[in-house]
């Protein structure tokens, strides 16, 4: 990982999911809800790698995202 993007997974902007070991239909529900919010305008998402996303939060949902990430941090 490239040191921009390590500040940026650090944000709580963006982060990655390996799908590697999700049986083939869950990996067809994650693209469905993954398209369903980014058409949506919540986030946008690319292919990273064989079997891994890069999703990161739209500009206008950013408060909305930081907020739920502090949220889990603050949890553990």
């Amino acid at each position: 990982m490239g040191k921009p993007e390590a500040l940026s997974h650090c944000s709580g902007q963006v982060f990655d999911i390996d799908y590697a070991g999700l049986p083939p239909g869950e990996q067809e529900c994650l693209r469905f809800v993954l398209d369903d919010l980014g058409w949506d305008g919540y986030l946008g998402f690319v292919e990273d790698g064989m079997d891994s996303l890069h999703i990161g939060c739209s500009p206008a949902s950013r408060d909305f995202f930081t907020s739920v990430f502090q949220e889990a941090a603050a949890a553990d």
